[in-house]
């Protein structure tokens, strides 16, 4: 079976870099027209100008996903740029760690901020130019920590559980308007921000192996 992406608009949040920049690469060379949504301007445009060389129709647009009138401005220019809207890939995340005990209420609402928060803002302006275009695709990336969980990663661990709720709430809510939506749970990934983390470690080499 060949899966293609032709005619179709995608937008990937936290799309800069990472799994979200795969999943960029990915989705252009199966045809889809791309919006990167990411405040990391400098990653995001360097991924844009890369693929824009071989002939992928990529934009990056500058956006909090925390913010919820900077997501709202960014769906908007995606849809005047192409037309319509038909999958959201919600990769946007950062990690910290942290146990209750020794988790700031700052960095707590931070990383809500970013996972939680940023999801809903998102899917909450997608989901109207789903329905318009008869149906759409909200894929949410979670991880193995939405249900289970490690030490010391208090607020982490329950914003990935909560990623799992809200994408079984949005499954159920706008099913019969033709909208899915599924979450993805990985484990560790070789990304950037995996390699921050085994830097944290007395031999970052022997994390990562």
């Amino acid at each position: 079976m060949s899966i293609r992406f032709d005619d179709k608009v995608a937008v990937v949040t936290g799309g800069a870099m990472g799994i979200g920049a795969a999943v960029v690469e990915l989705l252009s060379e199966l045809g889809a027209c791309v919006a990167v949504l990411d405040r990391d301007e400098e990653h995001g445009r360097e991924l844009v100008a890369r693929l824009g060389e071989q002939g992928r129709e990529v934009s990056f647009f500058a956006c909090d996903v925390g913010e919820l009138d900077s997501v709202r401005t960014a769906m908007d220019a995606t849809v005047e740029r192409y037309g319509s809207l038909h999958v959201l890939v919600h990769s946007a995340g950062i990690q910290r760690y942290g146990d209750v005990g020794s988790t700031s209420v700052e960095v707590w609402h931070e990383v809500q901020r970013v996972h939680v928060d940023g999801c809903f803002h998102a899917v909450r302006f997608a989901v109207p130019h789903f329905m318009k275009a008869g149906g759409g695709a909200v894929v949410i990336v979670g991880s193995v920590q939405s249900v289970a969980a490690v030490a010391d990663s208090a607020a982490y661990v329950t914003a990935k559980h909560a990623l799992l709720g809200l994408t079984r709430s949005v499954a159920l809510d706008f099913a019969c308007y033709g909208v899915r939506a599924n979450c993805v749970m990985p484990g560790p990934v070789d990304t950037a921000m995996l390699r921050w983390a085994a830097s944290l470690a007395d031999d970052p080499e022997a994390v990562l192996e």
